[in-house]
């Protein structure tokens, strides 16, 4: 890969960083929001795709904010096991 294609990676990733910060805390109970510039409400499947950039980021306020959103689908899971939409 050229350095020029490393650069943009790089751009891309703090971009991408910038907009999960930007939604570790919604509006409601404080739980991730999905789009922040949109839908400032927790989607469950949205935050599940969302977990693995939160993940591999290292970043410790994302970690916290998944952690917190893992809880509260736990705690509202059926009987069955689904979680919450």
């Amino acid at each position: 890969m050229e350095k020029r294609d490393w650069k943009l990676i790089g751009r891309a990733k703090e971009a991408a960083l910038e907009v999960l910060l930007h939604n570790a805390r919604g509006t409601y109970r404080g739980l991730p929001r999905t789009a922040g510039w949109g839908y400032p409400e927790p989607y469950t499947r949205d935050l599940m795709i969302a977990s693995l950039g939160m993940l591999v980021s290292g970043n410790e306020k994302l970690t916290k904010a998944l952690r917190k959103t893992l809880v509260a689908a736990a705690k509202n899971q059926s009987r069955l096991g689904h979680i919450p939409s």
